[in-house]
Formats: structure tokens, sequence, C-alpha cells
């Protein structure tokens, strides 16, 4: 049985209709300067902070909301 990573990142900003359950991620590896990913026919970027958040007792990084990109057809 594959086990789920742990979340070591958190999205905040960006779409009110982006699901929270979205917003932890697990980025290997971790603290990378940004990430993005596909969210209603865009592409969302988020940028690392040096803000962290508290999950489950850990302080994981806080990535922030930075632009929107069309995905090419």
């Amino acid at each position: 049985m594959h086990a789920t990573a742990e979340p070591n990142a958190y999205l905040a900003g960006g779409r009110r209709d982006f699901p929270q359950a979205n917003r932890l991620i697990h980025l290997d590896p971790p603290d990378q300067d940004k990430t993005a990913l596909t969210w209603c026919g865009s592409n969302e970027h988020f940028v690392l902070t040096e803000e962290t958040v508290e999950h489950d007792g850990h302080q994981i990084a806080l990535y922030r909301w930075a632009y929107r990109t069309s995905i090419a057809e």
C-alpha cells in the first residue's frame, strides 16, 4: 500500500473557488522558490515566503499566490 506524502507547503491567496483541501501540498524537494498547479483551465503560480503555517503540530512553508497564466492549447 502506498502512503500519501505529508503536506510540507500551504498555498495562500489566489482564486476563491480553489478548494481549501487543495491548498495543503507536498513538494519534493521542499522549499522550492516557486510552484504552480493547474486549476479550472489556468496555471496558478505561487512563490515561497519567509513565513510558515502550522499543520498537525508542524511548521510548513507558506507559498503566496503571485499570478495566473492561461494554458497553451
